[in-house]
C-alpha cells in the first residue's frame, strides 16, 4: 500500500501492506531486516497500512493505519531501530472511518502534515503530541500533499481533481486552487496510489497524473497553465516523478492499467 526511503540512506525502505505488516529492507542484501504487526501484541494488529512516511531527521517513522472496528484513524510513530512504538495520534472527526491518506513531515521532522479521507489537512506538532491546525482543503478525500520549498505552505490534491495551494502561516487560506485538465477519476480508487503530483526543481512546472499519461503545467500567480501532454500510456496514471540532470528533464508515469512505466525526457532550453 505504500513505502518510503529511510532518510539519507538509499540501502533501506519501509513498505506496509493491506495486512497490517510494515517491514524494513536491506535493497544491498536483498533481504527483510525487521517485520511489525505479525503478532497479536502489535499496535498493528488488525489494521490497513495506508501510507508511511520517514522522518527528516530523526530515525522515526508515520504510519497511518486504518481500523475497521473503531470510528477514528491513528498515526503511529515508530523508532526504526527499536521497533518501539513512540505515540499514537487519532484523528479527531465527525466523519466516520476518517483516516490519513497521505503525510509529510515538515524540515525538522516535528510537524507533521497530514492528508485525510474527510477532505481535511491537519496539521500535528510531535513535540506536545496534538493537532494544532487543520482545515478543509476538498471536497472528497485528500490524497497527496507536499510542502514548497520555504515551507510557507503546501500543495493538495484531492479526489475532486482540483490541486490546490494554502498558506501555512495564515491557516491554511488559499493561495489559488485549479482544476486539473484531463484528470482520471480519483475517487475511490480500488489500487493504491503513488506519487500523483511532481515539480521540477525549481517549482515552476508541476507534473500530474491523466488519462493517458502525465500533465505538464506552468504554475502562475492565480493558478496552472496546461503546457504539454506526454500520453503514452492505455489507461490512467496513478505516479508520476521528475528529475533534472545534463540540462534535460526525465519524467516518469506509472499505470497500473497497462502494467507500463513511461520514461519521457524533456530538453531544457
Amino acid at each position: 500500500m505504500s513505502l518510503d526511503w529511510v532518510t539519507r540512506n538509499e540501502r533501506y525502505f519501509i513498505s506496509g501492506n493491506k495486512q497490517g505488516l510494515v517491514r524494513l529492507y536491506d535493497t544491498r542484501d536483498n533481504r527483510i531486516m525487521w517485520e511489525l504487526g505479525g503478532d497479536a501484541a502489535s499496535p498493528l494488529k488488525d489494521t490497513r497500512i495506508m501510507t508511511i512516511c520517514c522522518s527528516p531527521v530523526e530515525s522515526t517513522f508515520i504510519c497511518s493505519v486504518e481500523l475497521p472496528a473503531q470510528t477514528v484513524g491513528k498515526l503511529l510513530l515508530f523508532d526504526i531501530k527499536t521497533k518501539k512504538l513512540e505515540r499514537a495520534l487519532t484523528l479527531d472527526s465527525n466523519q466516520v472511518g476518517a483516516v490519513a491518506s497521505c503525510c509529510t513531515f515538515n524540515h525538522n521532522g516535528q510537524l507533521l502534515l497530514a492528508g485525510c479521507s474527510d477532505g481535511s489537512v491537519r496539521i500535528f506538532d510531535l513535540r506536545r503530541s496534538d493537532c494544532i491546525d487543520s482545515w478543509t482543503a476538498h471536497q472528497g478525500e485528500t490524497l497527496a500533499i507536499q510542502l514548497t520549498a520555504d515551507f510557507t505552505s503546501c500543495y493538495s490534491l484531492g479526489s475532486d481533481g482540483k490541486l490546490c495551494q494554502r498558506s501555512l502561516n495564515q491557516s491554511g487560506q488559499a493561495v489559488w486552487e485549479a482544476s486539473l485538465h484531463n484528470c482520471p477519476p480519483l475517487r475511490n480508487l480500488a489500487v493504491p496510489h503513488g506519487q500523483l503530483f511532481a515539480f521540477d526543481p525549481p517549482g515552476s512546472h508541476v507534473l500530474t497524473c491523466g488519462l493517458n499519461g502525465g500533465n505538464i503545467y506552468q504554475i502562475c500567480g492565480t493558478g496552472l497553465n496546461c503546457m504539454l501532454e506526454l500520453g503514452g500510456h492505455r489507461s490512467p496514471t496513478l505516479a508520476v516523478d521528475w528529475a533534472i540532470a545534463n540540462h534535460c528533464g526525465t519524467c516518469v508515469t506509472a499505470s497500473s492499467g497497462d502494467g507500463k512505466i513511461k520514461v519521457s525526457t524533456l530538453l531544457i532550453p
